[in-house]
């Protein structure tokens, strides 16, 4: 038997849904993922945003952008005890998030109490990505 793959949309995996909730439930995993978009507002004016998904009690930081006139203000310190808070409230034990040692996040990161957890190198666009996480 010769498989032929071909793109599908969403609806189109609904015949799978049933067996992929069963196989999950016999291992206790209830899934779930929860995508979250939040501006960042300074005086009524959106400054930047936040988007990150909530799954298995971990929240994963996505994406993370302040314009750069707002930049070390505080901003971004104020950003992740607002997220750590908002996934506390969601049940989420863990934060996650991934960077280059390129991007700004690593050293915030880093000093707010964030720890290495591996490091792939020589992985997308041939960077180094570091993979951190904090226990909240």
């Amino acid at each position: 038997m010769n498989p032929d793959f071909r793109p599908i949309e969403k609806k189109e995996l609904s015949p799978f849904r049933k067996d992929w909730k069963r196989l999950n439930e016999q291992i206790g995993i209830e899934f779930k993922d929860n995508k979250y978009y939040f501006g960042i507002f300074v005086e009524g004016k959106i400054i930047g945003y936040v988007y990150f998904r909530i799954m298995g009690g971990r929240c994963y930081m996505d994406e993370f952008m302040i314009k750069e006139e707002f930049r070390r203000e505080g901003i971004g310190t104020k950003t992740f005890e607002w997220l750590e808070d908002f996934a506390g409230k969601k049940d989420c034990h863990k934060m996650l998030l991934k960077t280059t040692n390129k991007h700004l996040i690593l050293n915030l990161a880093k000093r707010l109490g964030y720890k290495e957890e591996a490091i792939l190198k020589d992985d997308a666009f041939h960077l180094d990505w570091i993979y951190l996480s904090k226990a909240i």
